[in-house]
């Protein structure tokens, strides 16, 4: 299993703490566009060093929309993939996308969650992952956390496989919240490469004059990178894109 049991609760703890590589607009945050041209790094002028190579992966200053959705027919499919004993009441394939995870060959990666469960709360069902060619199950691995959407992949690790970046959501009083992890599945077992704790934090509502929280996670010369932007709460719901700036960096 990927993360011990106490990962559950490290997640939820992220309000306090907390797309393919092939580029194009994803569901869920990932784009390659960045509404506040001012968060742009700025660009290499004649004679200086070339900028880095860098991608967004997933913005969370984006609103978020539901992922495309898979037929019922192919859910059936895939459901009765990831549990050959049975299929739990209320299962439901929540996400899924194409790629070579565990082997040099075309798969699909399947996040399965097998109660349905909508948030990261407390007693949330964990998720699990299925890598499948065809009909053939090539990894079927419990993840030990309830997470919701695969917003992005890509090869962060340089081993030639692509690694997934596995969102989950939640409340805490009243406070919004994301976390999002980068897991290998090269092997055929599942392995965290990096974390981004309180990648997105709404208190607004809950805190009078509190400010929002959110990250965007890129890719820059092959290695992952976080850039955070804060916005003011307005008077009614969460802010906008266009509202973040660059939150200010720690000194040294």
């Amino acid at each position: 299993m990927l993360l011990g049991a106490a990962a559950l609760a490290g997640l939820v703890a992220c309000a306090q703490d907390a797309g393919s590589i092939d580029g194009g607009a994803r569901p869920g945050g990932a784009v390659d566009i960045d509404p506040n041209p001012a968060s742009q790094p700025p660009a290499a002028s004649a004679g200086s060093l070339a900028a880095p190579a860098r991608r967004v992966l997933v913005d969370f200053r984006q609103p978020v929309t539901d992922p495309v959705g898979v037929p019922e027919v192919e859910q059936s499919r895939v459901l009765a993939l990831a549990f050959p004993q049975g299929v739990p009441a209320g299962a439901v394939v929540a996400d899924h996308r194409e790629g070579r995870f565990t082997a040099d060959a075309p798969q699909q990666a399947w996040l399965v969650l097998p109660r349905g469960a909508r948030a990261a709360q407390p007693g949330a069902t964990p998720a699990l992952l299925l890598v499948t060619r065809g009909d053939t199950v090539h990894a079927r691995l419990p993840m030990e956390v309830p997470y919701l959407t695969i917003p992005a992949i890509a090869d962060i690790d340089g081993d030639g496989l692509d690694d997934l970046l596995l969102r989950t959501d939640g409340t805490q009083m009243g406070e919004a919240f994301a976390a999002l992890d980068a897991v290998s599945l090269a092997g055929g077992a599942a392995r965290r490469v990096d974390r981004f704790a309180s990648a997105l934090s709404i208190p607004c509502g809950v805190v009078a004059g509190a400010e929002a929280g959110a990250a965007v996670i890129e890719i820059v010369d092959g290695r992952l990178q976080r850039r955070d932007f804060r916005a003011p709460c307005p008077a009614d719901g969460a802010p906008a894109a266009a509202d973040y700036t660059p939150a200010p960096q720690a000194p040294g």
